[in-house]
């Protein structure tokens, strides 16, 4: 027999007394009040309730009878699928009060239904969101992925690819109680006051479909953007949640910025690079760059570089590009040469002057043409 909460039990009675115009009480399967419009009540046996519980009928009590905690009134035994939970009375004449005893009970038992049912989704929605930020963040977990996953019916073995959803704060809880609603396979977790993120199961390769699956099950006209990271399977994680939030870093330095959808994909490099911010390891490849910048007040020498790390090395498209000679180009490369200590026509010089560039804030193929116009009379 399950205990019936007190919480539930008062819930019960204020909604119900209001209607009814008479005191009612809520027993537990002891028969002790736990839910009473009258508090002097509450704790004490109510043997009316006890009798209800035991015979599983309708107890009524008159004016003189000698029961232990009870006054005149109806009593019923309050089930829920069949099982008893305790009882529900009304006090007052009983010759009055047989009809609404029977809707009494009905209503009780209807709100009992009713709130645990809350209560089981407010629990699997919990428990849901323990195992998207387990399979993010395994370390930080007191309860492993697996039983979580079986407990929950998620098969894990399912590739999945995390996606950050930026949207309004005041609309983080529904946008996840919306997808937790619509789609199954999606697993969310609040990851930051308004960020969402989504664990959707990918397709058969790459991420084609995932935002449009995503977007689907988000509450319709959710101002929101989708960042989409890299296909993940049960032992990388981590990496992935960390590719998501990599194409929300880098986002708004790449042209159409304004728009609500950004792939890790689509430059996976630059994501990764920028997303170094503390390494002194990336600071090292990086410094070429910083020297080149502090000799190159006009940016003519870094524009020239962004060109030939842009077009691969293809010098007469980037004097195209540049609107300059060809042999403008190769004396400005010579003196980018020797003032960052890196060739940008070799492999090893054009890495070190990439990874610079990107933690400098530029995106190699949408800078190319930024300071055309200002190059182009430059020799």
């Amino acid at each position: 027999m399950s205990s019936l909460d007190p919480e539930i039990a008062q819930q019960v009675v204020e909604r119900t007394m209001a209607r009814l115009g008479h005191n009612v009480n809520v027993m537990d399967d002891r028969g002790v009040i736990i839910g009473s419009g009258d508090p002097t009540r509450l704790g004490h046996t109510h043997a009316g309730a006890l009798r209800a519980i035991g015979t599983r009928d309708r107890v009524v009590v008159h004016e003189g009878e000698s029961l232990e905690g009870a006054l005149p009134g109806v009593n019923l035994p309050l089930l829920l699928e069949g099982e008893v939970l305790g009882a529900v009375g009304v006090t007052g004449d009983p010759d009055q009060l047989s009809d609404v005893a029977d809707l009494l009970a009905m209503t009780a038992e209807l709100i009992v239904a009713q709130v645990r049912a809350q209560g089981e989704r407010d629990w699997r929605t919990r428990q849901r969101e323990r195992l998207g930020m387990v399979l993010v963040d395994p370390a930080s977990a007191t309860t492993g992925a697996d039983r979580l996953a079986e407990d929950l019916g998620v098969d894990l073995t399912v590739p999945r690819v995390a996606v950050l959803v930026s949207l309004p704060r005041g609309d983080l809880r529904r946008a996840q109680q919306s997808v937790d609603r619509a789609d199954a396979g999606i697993l969310t977790a609040i990851a930051g006051r308004e960020e969402l993120l989504a664990l959707v199961p990918g397709p058969g390769s790459g991420t084609d479909g995932v935002a449009e699956r995503l977007a689907r099950a988000l509450p319709a006209g959710s101002r929101c953007r989708l960042h989409v990271g890299g296909r993940f399977d049960h032992a990388g994680p981590l990496a992935a949640a960390f590719s998501a939030r990599s194409a929300e870093d880098v986002r708004d330095l790449r042209r159409g910025a304004e728009g609500t959808l950004h792939h890790f994909d689509d430059d996976a490099t630059a994501a990764l690079v920028h997303g170094l911010e503390d390494d002194w390891r990336a600071d090292e490849l990086g410094r070429p760059w910083q020297r080149l910048a502090a000799a190159d007040p006009h940016e003519v020498l870094r524009t020239t570089v962004l060109a030939v790390l842009a077009r691969d090395g293809d010098l007469a498209a980037c004097a195209q590009d540049l609107s300059v000679h060809r042999n403008t180009l190769r004396y400005r490369l010579e003196k980018v040469h020797e003032v960052s200590g890196c060739d940008v026509r070799r492999a090893l010089g054009a890495l070190r002057l990439y990874v610079g560039a990107v933690r400098s804030g530029h995106v190699v193929p949408d800078v190319v043409h930024v300071h055309q116009e200002r190059t182009s009379t430059s020799g």
